[in-house]
């Protein structure tokens, strides 16, 4: 007699009949069909750590032979996949994507039964931490923010359990959780941020660290401002602005001679005006810029002439004994530069000085 899968009654035996000519009595047997019980499936180890090995047992109590299973697995996104079947024990060597839920299926011919499902928690990490900085501005060493920004730093690092954490700065920690703020943030604020990502679980821990450079501007307005060099033959403007981080951008503009006689380094302009190049009505302008200014700013310079002509008087000391000479010329931005100049017999003398 054949009987398929799920057609057996175990609520009566089954009985064989048997005779034979040479014998006188009915032979019988009986049989009687369990079902299967219900199945339970038994881990090593529910919380394995990533690419280690796990065994899975399906231990059912009773049920008559032969008895066929079936693995399935449930993973998280909400999939189901049967991925062994015809064995009550497997093994696996677990990657991070099989953490899910996990359940044997028993049939025989009387009945089928599946387990309740196991949750298989794979373990790992953390991993490498990113942090994250908003605003993003990125410098040739490191991340940089404008003083009095609002700047936000984020770290994840992929980790199971999830990761915890812990934020330092220049060595002294600062803060926990994955997001540290930084509200109005400040010049002395400037150095290194790291992020600690640990698994406390597994007693594993990884760390990140930044630069960060705030930038600021410099104190004030440029100042401008203008002196003789080369024994009066030249201006030489001068355009400072102190303080600021980095340095701020200089720019002269006006009646130059050459735009390339600026120096960016010294932020200096000179001008031969000796040639005809400037006059009284000459105004030269100096603008400054910075990164963490929304609009440039800048000053500006006039030089000038004394009016009229130099003015030369004699005195004689009250002792009668020594005559002093006297030429001044005053006026003017700069101050003009006068000199006395005696012909000797066989020298010519020169003794100059600028006008008080």
């Amino acid at each position: 007699m054949t009987l398929r899968y799920g057609s057996v009654h175990s609520d009566r035996p089954y009985s064989c009949y048997a005779r034979h000519p040479l014998q006188s009595q009915t032979k019988t047997c009986k049989i009687t069909m369990d079902p299967v019980s219900k199945p339970e499936v038994v881990v090593n180890d529910a919380y394995p750590l990533e690419g280690s090995t796990v065994t899975m047992h399906c231990n059912l109590q009773s049920g008559t032979e032969p008895i066929q299973f079936l693995w399935q697995y449930k993973a998280l996104s909400g999939n189901t996949s049967t991925f062994a079947q015809n064995t009550s024990e497997i093994t696996l060597t677990v990657q991070r994507r099989d953490t899910g839920w996990y359940r044997c299926l028993v049939k025989n011919l009387v009945n089928s039964v599946q387990s309740d499902q196991t949750l298989l928690n794979i373990t790992y990490g953390p991993e490498f931490p990113e942090i994250v900085v908003t605003p993003l501005a990125v410098a040739e060493r490191g991340h940089v923010a404008l003083e009095q920004e609002t700047v936000s730093l984020f770290c994840k690092a992929k980790s199971n359990p999830p990761s915890q954490y812990k934020w330092f700065y220049n060595n002294s920690q600062v803060n926990t959780g994955p997001q540290f703020t930084l509200t109005d943030i400040l010049r002395t604020q400037t150095g290194d941020y790291t992020c600690l990502a640990q698994n406390s679980f597994l007693n594993t821990r990884s760390k990140k660290s930044i630069s960060l450079t705030v930038y600021y501007p410099p104190d004030g307005l440029p100042s401008c401002s203008v002196e003789s060099t080369f024994e009066h033959t030249y201006l030489r403007l001068f355009c400072t602005w102190p303080g600021g981080f980095p340095t701020p951008t200089l720019f002269w503009s006006g009646d130059l001679v050459d735009q390339e006689a600026v120096n960016p380094k010294t932020n200096t302009a000179i001008l031969q005006y000796s040639q005809g190049t400037a006059s009284n009505n000459s105004q030269f302008r100096c603008q400054g810029s910075h990164i963490a200014l929304n609009q440039p700013t800048g000053c500006q310079v006039k030089p000038y002439s004394p009016a009229g002509e130099p003015q030369c008087s004699a005195y004689v000391t009250s002792n009668t004994q020594t005559l002093m000479l006297s030429c001044s010329w005053d006026g003017g931005h700069p101050k003009a530069l006068v000199w006395w100049r005696v012909q000797a017999s066989r020298a010519k003398v020169d003794r100059r000085h600028p006008t008080s």
